[in-house]
């Protein structure tokens, strides 16, 4: 199974376990032994382009158009509460990034396979499924990686082996000649959430895990003109995952 690299920004790390719960208070996480993974993206506000792609204005005053954009979910997984709630499960490897530092570094809920999403063409689709042994979980990963062999969906071109995010356009400001930019990069980034708080509704055992990136508040905040090409990538990749959020529908397993 491949190893699971759990990249957050520093700031939204925790990196012990909390107190003690009382023990009349109510068991957190959810016990499942399914699990579907969703893809969904927040289009509103974005333009659609003639020969595909699409164009969006900024709240930092840019319009920018892209015409081509990949991102790789390297993976989705449920995180067992006593993985949540283990002392120093987490080990910080500089520049904010944190990797698992327990023995399993991965969880049979784990996204089968790493799926390359088109952010030029945006539709809702199923990731991938899992089942696994009954466990309690307490919070969903997301990671956002570079694409491995078994990567699913990866395009003919351009060649995004080992690229975890692409976007090719033109931005321009206050009414300026457009600029062409390509960002092409293998950064990681990744995000927790609580489970707890993701229902939106149902109880049992199967859980349908949809993960939503709003790609009309994507650019949001990203000065294109101040930024150098490594500088770009590390913004677009990390919006991408900051503003994205999860949403979790439960239902019985089917006998």
């Amino acid at each position: 199974m491949r190893p699971l690299l759990l990249s957050l920004a520093l700031a939204a790390l925790g990196c012990a376990a909390g107190p003690q719960e009382d023990s009349a208070a109510p068991a957190a996480g959810v016990t499942l032994s399914e699990v579907v993974y969703r893809s969904r993206f927040v289009t509103e506000g974005l333009t659609p382009g003639e020969k595909g792609g699409w164009s969006v204005d900024t709240a930092a005053g840019y319009h920018v158009e892209v015409d081509r954009a990949w991102a790789v979910t390297w993976s989705l997984q449920l995180v067992a509460c006593s993985v949540n709630q283990q002392a120093g499960g987490w080990s910080l490897l500089g520049s904010g990034v944190a990797w698992a530092s327990h023995g399993d570094d991965s969880d049979p809920s784990i996204l089968p396979a790493p799926v390359a999403e088109d952010l030029a063409a945006p539709a809702p689709s199923t990731l991938g499924s899992a089942r696994f042994p009954a466990a309690r979980y307490c919070e969903v990963h997301a990671l956002l990686a570079r694409s491995l062999t078994e990567t699913l969906h990866l395009p003919e071109t351009p060649d995004l082996f080992g690229t975890s995010l692409y976007v090719e356009g033109r931005w321009s400001v206050g009414g300026g000649a457009p600029v062409p930019f390509v960002v092409q990069t293998s950064l990681n980034y990744g995000a927790l959430s609580d489970l707890d708080a993701a229902i939106v509704r149902g109880s049992g055992g199967h859980a349908a895990v949809t993960w939503t990136r709003d790609l009309s508040t994507w650019m949001d905040g990203v000065a294109f003109a101040d930024l150098d090409e490594d500088a770009l990538a590390r913004a677009l990749v990390a919006n991408l995952v900051q503003q994205a959020t999860v949403s979790v529908t439960l239902e019985e397993i089917a006998p």
